[in-house]
């Protein structure tokens, strides 16, 4: 019989407030991917919202 193996991940949800637009991800590293979002490094969302979202 196989073992399994266990990943850790995180789903988060980014808003822009202004424009009402959501932004849901994955991540096995919450930390690292909430600083590349705050660095506007996280994806195509955070450089064209910049940094609008709580």
């Amino acid at each position: 019989m196989s073992s399994r193996t266990y990943h850790n991940y995180w789903v988060y949800i980014l808003t822009n407030k202004p424009h009402g637009t959501l932004y849901i991800g994955v991540t096995g590293g919450l930390d690292d991917r909430m600083s590349r979002h705050i660095n506007q490094e996280g994806s195509k969302f955070t450089s064209k919202y910049s940094r609008c979202y709580s």
